[in-house]
């Protein structure tokens, strides 16, 4: 069985290059990118492991843009057996990585708007070095929300992409200071990008209720994309 979904996800046989620590609770994997592996920023991919309770794949969003030599994957620290087995990694250890997947990705035409609630900062980070390697102007705001300023992933990374981008605004919503996203800084970014398209990623509860919000300021359905790992079968 396993043979089969192995076949069916294009899973591949890698090695890792490392581990670090991004916040104190979520941590990084990079892998060694597989020849031939192709992706577009956005997209996950699945990271098959031997734990103590046999081999076992979850699915795992790219925070590496495709123009990065590594593929680097981000999760939060957990008790459970993968997760263990994901935390014990070392430099070197095999691992197998599902070809890549999912519709989520940056209309590289139109203005953006970037929501992202926790770990979800992972493709949006894939996206936006993604769109700073490629030379795009069209503008991006990105509303990044973490419970404290320790626990947000990629900020020194993602206020350098800022700097050199031409039109780039990232805001910092750390809910334990100033409360979560509101419908009046939703607002701002409709009447500035009239025209833009919102990504929205992260916990369920915080895409519900960013959606909720962007339906209640008039923004329609056809101008919100959401992040989902949906499987092939």
């Amino acid at each position: 069985a396993i043979a089969v979904v192995d076949r069916v996800l294009g899973v591949r046989p890698t090695t890792v290059v490392d581990l670090r620590p991004e916040t104190p609770t979520l941590v990084s994997v990079r892998l060694e990118r597989p020849a031939g592996f192709a992706y577009r920023a956005g997209q996950f991919a699945l990271l098959r492991l031997a734990t103590s309770a046999g081999p076992d794949l979850r699915p795992l969003s790219l925070a590496s843009s495709p123009n990065e030599g590594a593929l680097r994957f981000v999760t939060r620290r957990g008790p459970s057996v993968y997760k263990q087995a994901l935390l014990a990694l070392q430099p070197g250890d095999p691992v197998k990585v599902s070809r890549a997947m999912g519709s989520f990705r940056l209309d590289p035409t139109r203005p953006a708007v970037l929501l992202s609630g926790g770990i979800g900062a992972a493709p949006m980070r894939s996206m936006v070095s993604a769109a700073a390697a490629a030379g795009l102007t069209t503008p991006l705001r990105l509303l990044f929300s973490n419970h404290t300023v320790d626990e947000i992933p990629f900020r020194d990374e993602l206020e350098r992409l800022a700097q050199a981008y031409s039109d780039m605004k990232v805001t910092w919503v750390v809910t334990s200071q100033t409360g979560r996203i509101t419908d009046e800084q939703l607002r701002r970014q409709r009447d500035e990008l009239p025209n833009a398209v919102y990504y929205v990623t992260g916990p369920a509860l915080f895409v519900r209720a960013v959606v909720d919000m962007l339906r209640g300021i008039g923004i329609s359905r056809s101008r919100i994309r959401l992040s989902k790992q949906t499987l092939p079968f």
